[in-house]
């Protein structure tokens, strides 16, 4: 995930991190037991900080037991963005 987006980013991965207690408390109100789990990425450019967010729902939702099975993530992007690179 290479790109001058992932190379200028950790601002914003800095304020997704401090947001971590508040979707904690997010996903704590979560009533998803029977449902399938999809999560949309939408404008996610490269992906450095989109990854890293999914990893800490997801993360957290398996922590808290919240999963009975895969999500499903999908990110999305401009036609141009290239995820394969």
């Amino acid at each position: 995930m290479a790109g001058s987006y992932n190379q200028n980013s950790d601002p914003q991965l800095a304020i997704i991190n401090l947001m971590i207690p508040y979707i904690h408390l997010g996903i704590d109100e979560l009533d998803i037991s029977p449902l399938s789990l999809i999560i949309a990425d939408f404008g996610s450019s490269h992906g450095k900080n989109s990854i890293e967010a999914m990893k800490i729902f997801i993360n957290y939702l398996q922590k808290t037991n919240k999963l009975t099975a895969s999500p499903l993530v999908v990110h999305n992007d401009l036609p141009t963005n290239d995820w394969t690179t």
